[in-house]
């Protein structure tokens, strides 16, 4: 969706999370709104950023690295290569980054004592005797309204 009209269609363009995380400083489950897709700081900035397929890469989409390349009115252009994607077994979250993400994903459907208490449970999750404790918390009833 090189031009999103949802947050929905704003998860699946580049174009549209290349422009929060320049201006937000972060891409997280809270801008892929429906406001932010319209926002026009967002909307102007979209209009600058073009996505090009490099030939190298092929058709596949092997280990989802890329490049960003920043090339300001002033003639200097920055760049940054990754070669292999955030989030991919030969390139993986840190715990930290991991129960960041955690926290962001459930974070609009449990309470803040809800989220804490389950990723602690999670990460103990060998040390549990009874993963009832952990499936209450995930019950319509614990979800916040």
């Amino acid at each position: 969706h090189s031009h999103p009209k949802t947050g929905l269609e704003g998860k699946f363009s580049l174009e549209f999370c290349v422009a929060i995380a320049l201006i937000d400083g972060e891409v997280s489950l809270k801008q892929f709104s429906d406001e932010k897709v319209r926002d026009p700081a967002v909307q102007e900035l979209m209009k600058k950023i073009r996505y090009v397929h490099p030939p190298e890469m092929g058709s596949g989409l092997v280990d989802l690295g890329g490049e960003i390349v920043a090339r300001l009115q002033n003639g200097n252009a920055y760049s940054r290569k990754v070669d292999v994607a955030k989030g991919n077994p030969k390139n993986p979250l840190s715990w930290e980054e991991l129960t960041n993400k955690y926290r962001d994903c459930v974070r609009l459907s449990l309470s803040a004592e809800n989220m804490n208490t389950s990723l602690n449970l999670i990460l103990h999750l060998e040390s549990i005797s009874d993963i009832a404790e952990l499936m209450d918390i995930f019950t319509f009833s614990s979800a916040q309204p």
